[in-house]
């Protein structure tokens, strides 16, 4: 009975000191969890430039996000991480994810550096565009639209020269070859240039190269009179674009060597290094929006006529594409502002001073939007000093270039915010 005793207690004993290990432990696992917790929340507000925005840091952590997350999906590490800390890391690794499928399905378009791969489609590509405009991190996403923009260039430009050489050489008439004019071998060459595919170039290339050996043989049977005619004809071609009965809806291949040499000499003297410039040429009063290529730039819409007005020479940023500007929309035009030729879409934030002035070159503190529905849509444009738009013509106000109207919308779906508007 006595040893029965002794044996009860020295169990109670034991227990009493298991239970105090236990709780030692408890303690200190709940005293790791909560260090974990705090610090990994801290450490996922890092990875956002703008909580709000939901926009991202350029570079993300791949490397701690990996290891949370193997911590979170294993049974044990799964105690040690909040509820709270599950919803903000679920959200990281769904906008983290979001960014790398946009990376892969925009590599996945390129078939190497110089084409593009087969599969692409006008409908994949506006799908991407889409998908990319959900990372709110400006720099991430300009460099995945200018990929996939020179993608949607090549692919529009193919489209285009495969019509031509459709049209010019039927599949089912061989004969037709032979009677290609110099004008027509000289496109045919150039427009063969332009396929950026490797497979549709592969197709094409035995029936350009008939057709140029042919019309070369034809040549040696002309009189002089003839060549001199169709070296007239060559001349002319020099000069003008790439004839077509049609225009591409997007992408219109432009011709005009010597103006694009003008542009890029013209940028190369101002020090614009810009991926994506649009230029508006004074003397020919035509707007070019080009994209660096190597140490060129290449056009990425055909050039639009301005039908009037001006900007003062130099260099402005697109600072809004504006449709449906709210009833409180306005630009700073205070110019001891830091806040200067910005766009905010509840101006009253800014100042709670209205006015009905129309002329925002006559407004020293905020110009309203709603004052001038001629600038709805338009394109806002600024520098440190000066404040321009583009928009529908005819204008009637300084430091603004007016465009028709389907050029303007154009225009306004090809840029984004950032791009740089140099005035020669």
């Amino acid at each position: 009975m006595k040893n029965k005793k002794k044996d009860w207690l020295r169990y109670l004993h034991l227990g009493a000191k298991a239970s105090i290990v236990i709780g030692e432990l408890v303690f200190v696992i709940s005293l790791a969890s909560g260090f974990f917790n705090v610090n990994t929340q801290k450490w996922i507000k890092s990875q956002y430039q703008d909580t709000q925005q939901t926009a991202l840091v350029t570079h993300i952590d791949q490397k701690r996000l990996h290891f949370t997350q193997s911590l979170w999906a294993s049974t044990p590490g799964n105690l040690f991480v909040h509820s709270k800390t599950q919803q903000q890391l679920k959200k990281l690794v769904k906008l983290a994810q979001l960014r790398q499928n946009n990376q892969q399905q925009v590599d996945h378009y390129y078939d190497g550096s110089a084409y593009y791969a087969n599969g692409v489609s006008t409908k994949k590509l506006n799908h991407t565009d889409r998908q990319l405009l959900l990372d709110k991190n400006q720099t991430v996403y300009q460099k995945q639209k200018n990929r996939l923009d020179t993608i949607r260039i090549w692919f529009e430009q193919t489209r285009d020269a495969q019509k031509y050489l459709t049209k010019t050489l039927p599949p089912t008439n061989n004969d037709h070859n032979q009677t290609l004019t110099m004008t027509q071998a000289s496109e045919i060459s150039a427009y063969y240039k332009l396929l950026k595919n490797r497979t549709l170039k592969k197709d094409w290339q035995p029936r350009v190269a008939q057709a140029l050996q042919q019309f070369k043989d034809a040549q040696k049977n002309q009189s002089q009179a003839q060549k001199a005619q169709q070296q007239k004809e060559l001349t002319a071609l020099k000069n003008a674009p790439l004839t077509q009965d049609y225009q591409p809806a997007n992408v219109t291949i432009i011709d005009k060597l010597k103006q694009l040499d003008q542009i890029t000499r013209i940028l190369q003297q101002a020090g614009i290094t810009s991926n994506t410039v649009l230029v508006y040429l004074s003397s020919t009063q035509t707007l070019n929006l080009v994209r660096r290529s190597g140490d060129h730039y290449v056009p990425v819409l055909h050039s639009l006529s301005v039908v009037g007005g001006s900007l003062p020479a130099g260099s402005y940023v697109v600072r809004r594409i504006i449709n449906n500007a709210s009833a409180t929309a306005g630009v700073v035009t205070d110019p001891s502002s830091a806040s200067f030729g910005r766009y905010f879409d509840d101006a009253t934030t800014f100042t709670t001073q209205q006015n009905d002035i129309s002329d925002f070159n006559q407004t020293d503190d905020v110009f309203w939007l709603k004052n001038n529905l001629k600038l709805q849509p338009s394109i806002l444009v600024a520098n440190a000093s000066q404040i321009g738009f583009l928009a529908d013509a005819p204008l009637a106000l300084d430091n603004t270039l007016g465009l028709n109207l389907s050029d303007l919308n154009s225009l306004m779906t090809a840029i984004s915010i950032g791009v740089t508007l140099y005035v020669d």
